[in-house]
């Protein structure tokens, strides 16, 4: 999709970077892999990245690149699925005409499930699991088949682009032989300011995230709140809890009701401005036990200069350290119920955290320290296709063969044949699939994925060995 930075932190760290990328001074080309609507982005929201001097092709993107071949010298591709779905067709491209491939895979996917299901297995019911047509053994089944994708993809690019030092350690043991740079985000720095509103002008606890009618990831992280933390903290001390977001899951207000904590839990969907919240509520929580990449909304807490209560899996992803003292990190129900409860009565301990927080994203999220990151980024690239170059000219004057590139090193894994579980689980992703076999459009769910489904991203995944 266009980078839409109303659209969710992953895409305003797209519009950050490709802004970024125009400073230093390159022609850019955006396009979107499925094609755009008002809905996703508008034609204010176009006219906002033409403005900062990229072109926005709204065409078919195949076209945009068939029409130019030659033209481009780079090509960045963002998110595991887009480059799952599209590699073919740059190895095509590439034949006629050689490129440096940069990958911004923002994060390792796979760790959110493979985590989730982890835990699930230690005891933890989360909703999204529980409520969901996927068992959790087919949803490892899945995990497994990703896992082993996104690791592959690490090596078909010239460099890639990770969202923090964390993920970019994790990705290099699982891949040492790939260049990996970390880019991560530079929002939240034109927020950075001390609100007015002190300690006394303060009350209750803020959780922000988007939802999208899911419980998957965040509605997950405050469920596990409400049910494992959040008593515990009523039982010393009424401290209120707003929950806002956009499309908040009804299953979250009838949980809240279940458990008869209404008149301590808000509900705020879709707020237009988060500013006033953060600059009226105590803390922010982030009590997430699954997940990948940084949570921009914890950026933005920090640099509005409320001090933020975080599970150990949210900290370790900015590297933040209890000694730190940028947040205060709360890896268990006791420790986190210990750390709202002394936020919300030690004014001292609140100052030291607020004051901690801003400094820490005036540090970390600077845009000088990032663009000087792409420039170094976009300069190796561009070494790396002048170098190809160079050895394609030697190779075709000593009539050789066409020289490798990473791109062609790997191919992602792929079922070989019908299996039962493949059709079943399949048909549980995908209806219109299920509907389609019944009617006899397709002999299998395995035959639809043959000739539409790799080409859209849809996964078919049997027990064999991989």
């Amino acid at each position: 999709q266009l980078p839409n930075p109303s659209k969710g932190s992953g895409f305003g760290r797209s519009f950050d970077n490709l802004s970024m990328i125009a400073e230093l001074g390159h022609r850019i080309t955006v396009v979107s892999y499925n094609k755009n609507t008002d809905h996703w982005c508008d034609r204010l929201c176009v006219e906002k990245i033409q403005d900062i001097g990229i072109e926005v092709y709204l065409g078919p993107w195949r076209e945009a690149v068939e029409d130019r071949i030659g033209f481009y010298n780079i090509v960045l591709i963002s998110r595991p699925t887009i480059f799952q779905l599209s590699y073919r067709f740059w190895r095509k491209v590439y034949q006629k005409s050689s490129f440096s491939v940069i990958y911004d895979c923002e994060a390792l996917w796979f760790r959110r499930d493979e985590e989730m299901l982890r835990l699930y297995n230690d005891g933890i019911r989360f909703p999204s699991l529980e409520m969901g047509d996927v068992s959790p053994a087919e949803k490892e089944l899945l995990n497994t088949a990703e896992k082993r994708n996104e690791i592959k993809l690490l090596g078909m690019a010239d460099i890639v682009v990770a969202v923090s030092e964390n993920e970019k350690e994790i990705a290099s043991q699982l891949y040492p032989e790939a260049d990996i740079r970390a880019i991560g985000h530079i929002m939240g720095q034109e927020n950075l300011s001390e609100s007015p509103n002190g300690f006394n002008k303060r009350r209750g606890i803020l959780f922000v995230a988007s939802f999208d009618n899911k419980m998957y990831y965040n509605g997950d992280s405050i469920w596990y709140f409400l049910k494992e933390i959040y008593p515990s903290i009523l039982l010393k001390s009424e401290i209120n809890l707003t929950i806002a977001g956009r499309n908040i899951p009804d299953y979250l207000r009838r949980y809240t009701n279940r458990l008869d904590l209404d008149r301590y839990v808000t509900f705020m969907e879709s707020p237009e401005d988060l500013r006033p919240l953060f600059e009226s509520h105590r803390m922010f929580i982030a009590p997430h036990l699954y997940g990948s990449g940084i949570q921009f909304k914890l950026s933005e807490a920090l640099s509005f200069g409320i001090p933020c209560v975080m599970s150990k899996l949210s900290a370790d992803a900015f590297a933040i350290t209890e000694e730190s003292k940028v947040a205060c990190i709360g890896p268990d129900p006791e420790s986190f119920t210990s750390c709202v409860l002394s936020l919300d009565r030690d004014e001292l301990q609140w100052n030291t955290f607020r004051e901690n927080g801003i400094s820490f994203i005036q540090q970390t999220h600077s845009r000088q320290q990032v663009l000087k990151v792409w420039s170094g980024v976009i300069q190796e690239a561009t070494r790396k296709y002048r170098k190809m170059k160079a050895a394609e000219r030697i190779s075709m004057a000593n009539e050789g063969q066409m020289v490798k590139h990473v791109l062609f090193t790997n191919d992602l894994w792929a079922a070989s044949h019908v299996c039962p579980e493949g059709e079943t689980l399949y048909m549980k992703l995908f209806p219109d699939v299920r509907d389609a076999v019944k009617a006899g459009l397709f002999p299998s769910a395995y035959q639809h994925w043959l000739d539409h489904g790799q080409q859209e991203a849809r996964t078919y995944v049997c027990r064999d060995p991989l």
